[in-house]
Protein backbone atom coordinates (compact mmCIF):
# COMPACT_ATOMS: atom_id res chain seq x y z
CA UNK A 1 0.00 0.00 0.00
CA UNK A 2 1.13 3.48 -0.82
CA UNK A 3 0.42 6.49 1.08
CA UNK A 4 0.21 10.13 -0.15
CA UNK A 5 -0.76 13.32 1.26
CA UNK A 6 -1.74 16.23 -1.34
CA UNK A 7 -0.35 19.55 -1.29
CA UNK A 8 -3.14 22.38 -1.89
CA UNK A 9 -3.62 23.75 -5.46
CA UNK A 10 -3.16 27.21 -5.42
CA UNK A 11 -6.84 27.85 -6.97
CA UNK A 12 -8.24 25.72 -3.90
CA UNK A 13 -9.05 22.12 -2.90
CA UNK A 14 -7.52 19.32 -1.30
CA UNK A 15 -7.58 15.65 -1.60
CA UNK A 16 -10.51 13.92 0.01
CA UNK A 17 -9.35 13.13 3.36
CA UNK A 18 -5.73 14.43 4.46
CA UNK A 19 -4.19 10.96 2.82
CA UNK A 20 -5.21 9.10 -0.30
CA UNK A 21 -4.34 5.52 -0.22
CA UNK A 22 -3.57 3.39 -3.71
CA UNK A 23 -3.79 -0.48 -3.11
CA UNK A 24 -1.94 -2.07 -5.33
CA UNK A 25 -3.73 -6.11 -6.13
CA UNK A 26 -1.44 -8.73 -7.03
CA UNK A 27 2.37 -9.27 -8.07
CA UNK A 28 1.92 -7.20 -11.31
CA UNK A 29 0.16 -4.09 -9.72
CA UNK A 30 2.55 -4.37 -6.85
CA UNK A 31 5.57 -3.92 -9.39
CA UNK A 32 3.59 -0.97 -11.26
CA UNK A 33 3.55 0.57 -8.39
CA UNK A 34 7.22 0.65 -7.52
CA UNK A 35 7.94 1.96 -11.45
CA UNK A 36 5.44 4.96 -11.05
CA UNK A 37 7.29 6.30 -7.66
CA UNK A 38 11.10 6.18 -9.00
CA UNK A 39 11.92 9.88 -9.89
CA UNK A 40 12.49 10.29 -13.76
CA UNK A 41 16.68 10.07 -14.42
CA UNK A 42 18.38 10.95 -17.08
CA UNK A 43 19.11 8.69 -19.67
CA UNK A 44 22.35 8.13 -21.08
CA UNK A 45 23.12 10.30 -24.63
CA UNK A 46 20.59 12.28 -25.88
CA UNK A 47 17.12 10.36 -26.21
CA UNK A 48 19.37 7.14 -26.56
CA UNK A 49 17.50 3.65 -25.55
CA UNK A 50 14.14 5.26 -24.93
CA UNK A 51 11.11 5.11 -27.27
CA UNK A 52 7.73 6.51 -27.23
CA UNK A 53 4.83 4.40 -26.35
CA UNK A 54 2.01 5.57 -28.70
CA UNK A 55 -0.07 1.97 -28.17
CA UNK A 56 -3.37 1.75 -26.33
CA UNK A 57 -1.67 1.58 -23.04
CA UNK A 58 0.77 4.44 -23.77
CA UNK A 59 -1.60 6.89 -24.89
CA UNK A 60 -5.31 5.57 -23.65
CA UNK A 61 -8.81 6.76 -25.30
CA UNK A 62 -9.30 10.48 -24.45
CA UNK A 63 -13.19 10.53 -23.33
CA UNK A 64 -15.40 13.73 -24.00
CA UNK A 65 -18.10 15.32 -22.47
CA UNK A 66 -18.83 14.50 -18.91
CA UNK A 67 -20.70 10.94 -18.88
CA UNK A 68 -18.18 9.58 -20.98
CA UNK A 69 -15.28 11.16 -18.51
CA UNK A 70 -16.99 9.62 -15.62
CA UNK A 71 -17.34 6.02 -17.37
CA UNK A 72 -13.52 6.60 -17.63
CA UNK A 73 -12.16 8.00 -14.61
CA UNK A 74 -14.80 7.31 -12.26
CA UNK A 75 -16.81 9.84 -10.15
CA UNK A 76 -15.06 13.06 -9.24
CA UNK A 77 -13.03 13.13 -5.68
CA UNK A 78 -13.23 9.17 -5.99
CA UNK A 79 -10.28 6.50 -4.66
CA UNK A 80 -8.41 6.96 -7.64
CA UNK A 81 -8.79 10.69 -8.30
CA UNK A 82 -4.64 10.14 -6.32
CA UNK A 83 -4.49 6.57 -7.33
CA UNK A 84 -1.03 6.32 -8.72
CA UNK A 85 1.53 8.81 -7.68
CA UNK A 86 4.38 10.32 -10.23
CA UNK A 87 7.31 12.24 -8.84
CA UNK A 88 7.99 15.83 -9.83
CA UNK A 89 11.08 18.01 -8.89
CA UNK A 90 9.17 21.21 -8.53
CA UNK A 91 5.88 21.39 -6.66
CA UNK A 92 5.61 24.62 -4.00
CA UNK A 93 8.82 25.95 -5.19
CA UNK A 94 11.92 25.42 -7.68
CA UNK A 95 13.61 21.98 -6.57
CA UNK A 96 10.77 21.56 -3.92
CA UNK A 97 10.07 18.05 -4.81
CA UNK A 98 7.55 15.47 -4.17
CA UNK A 99 5.09 13.15 -5.40
CA UNK A 100 1.59 14.38 -6.67
CA UNK A 101 -1.48 11.92 -7.15
CA UNK A 102 -2.71 11.45 -10.70
CA UNK A 103 -5.78 8.91 -12.10
CA UNK A 104 -3.59 5.30 -13.14
CA UNK A 105 -5.56 5.98 -16.20
CA UNK A 106 -3.12 8.41 -17.41
CA UNK A 107 0.37 7.98 -15.79
CA UNK A 108 1.99 5.47 -17.90
CA UNK A 109 1.33 8.38 -20.74
CA UNK A 110 2.51 11.26 -17.58
CA UNK A 111 5.69 9.13 -16.91
CA UNK A 112 7.24 7.09 -19.88
CA UNK A 113 5.96 9.64 -22.69
CA UNK A 114 6.49 13.02 -21.10
CA UNK A 115 8.68 12.69 -18.16
CA UNK A 116 11.07 10.32 -19.55
CA UNK A 117 10.75 11.96 -22.96
CA UNK A 118 12.05 15.10 -21.17
CA UNK A 119 14.78 13.54 -19.09
CA UNK A 120 15.68 11.90 -22.21
CA UNK A 121 16.90 15.05 -24.25
CA UNK A 122 18.11 16.66 -21.15
CA UNK A 123 15.89 19.11 -20.95
CA UNK A 124 14.48 18.42 -17.00
CA UNK A 125 15.59 23.01 -16.64
CA UNK A 126 12.80 23.73 -18.73
CA UNK A 127 10.07 22.57 -15.78
CA UNK A 128 9.25 25.11 -13.52
CA UNK A 129 7.57 24.99 -9.89
CA UNK A 130 4.14 24.66 -9.28
CA UNK A 131 3.35 20.89 -10.24
CA UNK A 132 0.20 19.85 -9.56
CA UNK A 133 -2.37 16.85 -10.14
CA UNK A 134 -5.83 15.17 -8.64
CA UNK A 135 -7.31 17.53 -6.00
CA UNK A 136 -11.28 17.69 -5.48
CA UNK A 137 -11.88 21.35 -6.63
CA UNK A 138 -14.55 23.05 -8.43
CA UNK A 139 -13.77 24.73 -12.37
CA UNK A 140 -12.18 28.01 -11.74
CA UNK A 141 -14.14 30.15 -13.40
CA UNK A 142 -17.26 27.71 -14.62
CA UNK A 143 -19.31 25.47 -12.49
CA UNK A 144 -19.30 22.09 -11.79
CA UNK A 145 -15.85 19.70 -10.99
CA UNK A 146 -12.64 20.39 -12.69
CA UNK A 147 -10.77 17.60 -14.05
CA UNK A 148 -8.27 17.62 -11.02
CA UNK A 149 -11.20 16.11 -8.98
CA UNK A 150 -11.29 12.94 -11.40
CA UNK A 151 -7.31 12.81 -11.29
CA UNK A 152 -7.39 13.69 -15.20
CA UNK A 153 -5.58 16.78 -15.35
CA UNK A 154 -2.12 18.11 -14.70
CA UNK A 155 -0.89 21.53 -13.90
CA UNK A 156 3.04 22.64 -14.11
CA UNK A 157 5.09 26.12 -14.18
CA UNK A 158 2.36 27.27 -12.61
CA UNK A 159 3.66 30.15 -10.75
CA UNK A 160 4.77 31.42 -14.29
CA UNK A 161 1.71 30.92 -16.01
CA UNK A 162 -1.28 31.82 -14.11
CA UNK A 163 -4.74 31.18 -14.77
CA UNK A 164 -6.15 34.25 -17.05
CA UNK A 165 -2.72 34.64 -18.81
CA UNK A 166 -3.08 33.56 -22.48
CA UNK A 167 0.27 33.09 -23.40
CA UNK A 168 2.58 30.69 -22.49
CA UNK A 169 6.39 31.70 -19.86
CA UNK A 170 8.81 28.84 -21.02
CA UNK A 171 11.58 30.40 -18.97
CA UNK A 172 13.03 26.91 -17.14
CA UNK A 173 13.85 26.74 -13.67
CA UNK A 174 17.91 26.74 -15.45
CA UNK A 175 16.52 30.53 -16.48
CA UNK A 176 16.80 29.11 -20.12
CA UNK A 177 13.95 30.09 -22.34
CA UNK A 178 12.77 26.82 -24.22
CA UNK A 179 9.68 28.61 -26.02
CA UNK A 180 6.68 26.28 -25.99
CA UNK A 181 8.74 22.75 -25.91
CA UNK A 182 7.22 21.91 -22.75
CA UNK A 183 3.68 22.02 -23.57
CA UNK A 184 4.47 20.91 -27.11
CA UNK A 185 5.24 17.26 -25.57
CA UNK A 186 2.00 17.25 -23.78
CA UNK A 187 -0.67 18.08 -26.37
CA UNK A 188 -2.28 16.10 -29.52
CA UNK A 189 -0.87 18.31 -32.00
CA UNK A 190 2.71 18.06 -31.14
CA UNK A 191 4.22 14.55 -30.03
CA UNK A 192 0.93 12.86 -29.74
CA UNK A 193 0.40 11.97 -26.00
CA UNK A 194 -2.80 13.76 -26.39
CA UNK A 195 -3.37 15.82 -23.52
CA UNK A 196 -5.54 19.02 -24.68
CA UNK A 197 -3.61 22.59 -23.14
CA UNK A 198 -6.13 25.03 -21.21
CA UNK A 199 -4.30 28.02 -23.13
CA UNK A 200 -6.70 27.92 -25.29
CA UNK A 201 -8.76 29.16 -22.33
CA UNK A 202 -6.22 31.56 -20.42
CA UNK A 203 -5.31 28.69 -18.05
CA UNK A 204 -1.81 27.61 -19.77
CA UNK A 205 -0.49 25.87 -16.92
CA UNK A 206 -2.99 23.31 -16.85
CA UNK A 207 -3.14 20.08 -19.50
CA UNK A 208 -6.19 17.67 -19.20
CA UNK A 209 -6.49 14.07 -20.55
CA UNK A 210 -10.21 14.56 -21.49
CA UNK A 211 -12.54 17.21 -23.85
CA UNK A 212 -15.75 18.35 -23.63
CA UNK A 213 -15.59 19.29 -20.09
Amino acid sequence: MVSFEGPSHPEGGRGPGPRVRWRARGAVAAVASVVLLAPVTAIAGHMGGWTHDHSSAGVPYRPHGYNDIVRVFGQPCGPNMQGAHVWWPHINAPWDGGYQGHHPYIVRNIVHNIRSHISAAHNEGAWYYGQYGGVCKQRTGGSGYSLHAFGAAVDTNTARNPYGQCSWNGVGVNGVAYGTYLPNVWRESEAGHNFRWGRDWCDPHHFQYATGW
